[in-house]
């Protein structure tokens, strides 16, 4: 978090390394994949994810930014994108695989 959405690229990288993972195999989730993971683990567990953070994707909007996901409260979640550049303390990542 609070790192922009280059800066974030090369946390994944280092996951990889640290993980022993190909970093070339290693990948943000679309936003389907994160709505998905959120709500399936909610309905299993009875727990939100996601409350007061966001994952950002690898997708652009139609606004040309990419699409972070999160928000996740009784008003449901929340999907919007920002610019490459920007830069939040709850706007993160998820590596997939």
């Amino acid at each position: 978090r609070s790192k922009n959405w280059d800066e974030q690229e090369e946390v994944l990288k280092k996951w990889a390394k640290d993980n022993n993972i190909d970093a070339s195999k290693v990948r943000r989730r679309t936003p389907v994949e994160i709505v998905y993971d959120t709500l399936l683990y909610y309905g299993s567990n009875k727990e939100s994810l996601l409350t007061d953070t966001w994952d950002w994707s690898g997708v652009r909007s139609s606004g040309g930014g990419f699409v972070h996901v999160g928000s996740f409260d009784s008003d449901g979640l929340r999907v919007y994108g920002a610019p490459r550049d920007s830069t939040h303390s709850r706007l993160g990542v998820c590596p997939s695989r």
